[in-house]
Parts: structure tokens; sequence; C-alpha cells
């Protein structure tokens, strides 16, 4: 779930919209997490690999 409102740019580039508490997928209901349990379980496969290799595309570190 986003920590932050999405912009309607955003929205409407992925098609994402938050209603309430459901995270939604051009209308379909989706399941969504917690930025820090995903960010867990996303860590905690990559460690199945090694060496573990990440690529990104306009990746932001802050």
């Amino acid at each position: 779930m986003p920590e932050k409102k999405m912009s309607l740019k955003a929205s409407e580039i992925s098609g994402v919209t938050v209603v309430g508490d459901s995270m939604l997928v051009k209308g379909h209901k989706v399941t969504a997490v917690p930025i820090k349990s995903a960010l867990t379980r996303f860590i905690t496969f990559l460690q199945k690999f090694s060496p573990e290799i990440l690529v990104g595309h306009n990746i932001e570190c802050i």
C-alpha cells in the first residue's frame, strides 16, 4: 500500500488506484501489504540466489 497519496498522473500511467484501504489495478482489487513487509519478503526471496544481482531503471536512492 502506498504510504503517500498517488498523483493522478501516476494512477493514469499505472492503472493503480487506492480507495479507502483497498488497492485496485484497472478496477480490480489486489492484495497489498505495507512496504516494510513487502521489502522483507523480497530480501528473503533474493537471499535464495547467490550472488544476488539487482538491476533497475530510474531508481532513486534517498
